[in-house]
């Protein structure tokens, strides 16, 4: 399956909609957990949608993975942070909790390297979920699209128990 079909999947046991035609970029759960709206985020610049638009997931594990297939445009200096641009140049920006950077590198690990080509569903990063929760100001780790066309929309599917098998969202 190449980066097209992954994006275009056409399967509508996931999407909530009543249209039947989906012809939506779909992005999978990186992390499994609880999905909520990001305007329920605690930092002013992702519920005011000012990075990007997308949600954020509350993790019940400590393992990070692709959403999408793409590749690994940058990574932060602490690791709690990267980007992934897809093959139709939407780039996806995730944050692994709030208020991390103050633990500096210690917490996280990254199976990637920046310029690395990814596959959707393969580990990118592990965290430490306990030290994590201890510090950082919100345990949920933000996906957005950060350059989402004007003539495009966001459709997300929040406020549920999600698995990496899991569509989050899709852009139409």
């Amino acid at each position: 399956m190449n980066c097209f079909s992954r994006l275009f999947k056409n399967d509508s046991k996931n999407s909530k909609s009543s249209n039947k035609e989906s012809d939506g970029y779909r992005f999978f759960s990186p992390v499994r957990g609880l999905a909520k709206s990001i305007t329920d985020s605690k930092d002013p610049a992702y519920s005011q949608k000012l990075v990007g638009d997308g949600i954020m997931i509350l993790p019940a594990d400590n393992k990070v993975y692709a959403p999408v297939d793409g590749k690994i445009e940058f990574i932060f200096p602490y690791r709690h942070a990267f980007g992934i641009r897809t093959c139709t140049n939407l780039d996806l920006f995730l944050h692994i909790r709030i208020g991390t950077e103050k633990l500096k590198e210690n917490g996280f690990q990254m199976f990637v390297t920046e310029g690395q080509e990814v596959k959707q569903g393969q580990l990118i990063a592990e965290f430490d979920l306990v030290k994590l929760k201890k510090h950082a100001i919100s345990p949920a780790l933000s996906v957005l699209i950060t350059n989402l066309p004007n003539t495009q929309r966001l459709l997300s599917y929040t406020d549920k128990n999600v698995t990496l098998e899991d569509i989050i969202f899709e852009i139409r």
